[in-house]
């Protein structure tokens, strides 16, 4: 979150993120004590939203639910869950297995492109990070866009793991 650092406001009443992933801005601002009492979480990934809906709201049902797992695991368990259909676990809210079947492709670019405007003509504080790609270059060329280095750990071809040149694109 470093690289993000310098680029936050500094005062926000209102915080929304589309695109909550593994939450790592959220949870950035969460534990430097900078989320107002008005934040909004999205995210496209119907599993991933699950999860976290488990986690605040069923968290004791969940601890009870690993504590079984944990108590049983073996390798014979392992792939005997696996091989379950996740309808049959009694929590599978919890599942982080599924990811959202749509790509994000060039539509929803300029699609996020119109409502990113939209929101900086309303007056809102907009801050995005993107692809360096010279498609989103052009589509946010009338803000404000710094380079950064984010770091990718996960990518399945691993020359793409690493620091890798991304755009945040503001309207401050």
């Amino acid at each position: 979150m470093a690289q993000f650092e310098a680029y936050f406001p500094t005062n926000f009443r209102r915080y929304c993120e589309p695109f909550v992933g593994g939450g790592a801005v959220f949870f950035h601002l969460w534990n430097t004590g900078r989320v107002p009492k008005q934040t909004f979480l999205f995210d496209n990934n119907y599993e991933l939203v699950n999860a976290y809906s488990v986690v605040r709201d069923k968290v004791d049902e969940l601890i009870e639910t690993l504590a079984i797992h944990k108590e049983r695991h073996d390798k014979k368990y392992y792939y005997k869950v696996r091989r379950l259909d996740r309808q049959e676990f009694e929590l599978n809210d919890a599942s982080f297995t599924g990811y959202t079947p749509d790509s994000f492709d060039e539509e929803d670019q300029r699609e996020l492109a119109r409502v990113f405007a939209l929101l900086a003509k309303k007056g809102a504080l907009v801050m995005l990070s993107n692809s360096n790609t010279p498609l989103v270059r052009e589509l946010y060329r009338k803000f404000r866009i710094e380079t950064v280095q984010a770091r990718r750990a996960v990518n399945s071809d691993a020359n793409g793991r690493g620091c890798l040149p991304e755009v945040v694109v503001l309207n401050y």
